[in-house]
């Protein structure tokens, strides 16, 4: 045994490289990249599809109020501050006033508003996602559910709905996402960055409040 092991060329127990570590270290390097551009393509058809959704549609129903206390009121902290059925948002009576100065009823505005909350909504989750769970394919599914889920149907067809809505959702994942990155690094700025979120959704409807009771619940 002695002789074999001391005959023995040290280069014979070598395992040559075979590429077999390296490899996955590679798919592992490439996957956050390929889980971020799916991610984007989750939110680029998901975007799409509320175009062609809201495309038809126009004012309805509490829409029609709200432009009428624009006209009628102006730009004034009485039309500003009003409360509409139990419920604060400045911000919102500001875009619509906003809205009925540049085309009272042209639907446009709105609508591509609509459009654009959506979609920074879309990219605050898959940041939120990204950040809790990491690039993992797995991520897609939620966000694919929660982008085409009906029960956004109102938020993005109506205005009076997703004016108020939508702007509570962008300030839910991006304060989220600030007070968890706050919590692992304990950076100030991120908290004061998950607080301006929180101000923000504030501004459009003070439902934005649940979003304290789920920095809190983390």
């Amino acid at each position: 045994m002695v002789a074999t092991q001391v005959g023995r060329d040290p280069r014979d127990g070598a395992e040559e490289p075979t590429g077999g570590a390296d490899a996955p270290a590679g798919v592992r390097a490439h996957r956050p990249r390929g889980v971020l551009v799916a991610g984007l393509v989750v939110i680029a058809a998901a975007i799409c599809f509320r175009v062609w959704v809201i495309w038809p549609a126009w004012f309805f129903y509490d829409d029609l109020y709200f432009i009428e206390q624009a006209r009628e009121k102006g730009l004034s902290a009485d039309y500003l501050f009003q409360s509409y059925n139990g419920h604060l948002f400045p911000a919102s009576w500001f875009l619509t006033w906003v809205n009925t100065e540049a085309g009272a009823f042209d639907f446009r505005f709105p609508a591509a508003e609509l459009v654009v909350m959506f979609a920074v909504f879309g990219l605050g989750l898959l940041r939120l996602l990204l950040n809790l769970f990491g690039p993992r394919p797995a991520v897609l599914f939620p966000l694919a559910l929660a982008l085409f889920s009906p029960l956004l149907l109102p938020a993005t067809t109506w205005w009076a709905a997703g004016v108020n809505q939508l702007p509570m959702l962008v300030a839910l994942t991006f304060g989220l996402d600030a007070f968890v990155r706050h919590l692992r690094d304990r950076r100030t700025s991120h908290l004061v960055w998950s607080l301006a979120w929180l101000v923000f959704g504030l501004a459009f409807v003070e439902r934005t409040l649940v979003v304290a009771v789920m920095m809190w619940l983390v």
